[in-house]
């Protein structure tokens, strides 16, 4: 079965995707951005799709934490 990623900033704010694919009865694992890395080694992604809408201004906020400001450091 196609493994679904939801990529997320804070939980309350994805509460409301969270309940709808549960109550659909789609399978998917939840992806903290704060505490997320992609591992530039693997062969082969670890999820089909990932379903991402995470705030670009999260980087500005301290949410994303691998990511730093333009002009930092």
């Amino acid at each position: 079965m196609p493994q679904l990623a939801v990529y997320y900033e804070h939980p309350d704010w994805f509460r409301p995707v969270f309940t709808a694919l549960e109550r659909r009865g789609v399978p998917y694992i939840k992806v903290d951005a704060g505490a997320h890395v992609f591992d530039l080694d693997e062969r082969r992604p670890t999820y089909d799709l990932v379903f991402n809408r995470a705030s670009p201004s999260a980087t500005y906020a301290g949410i994303l934490g691998p990511f730093s400001r333009p002009g930092a450091g």
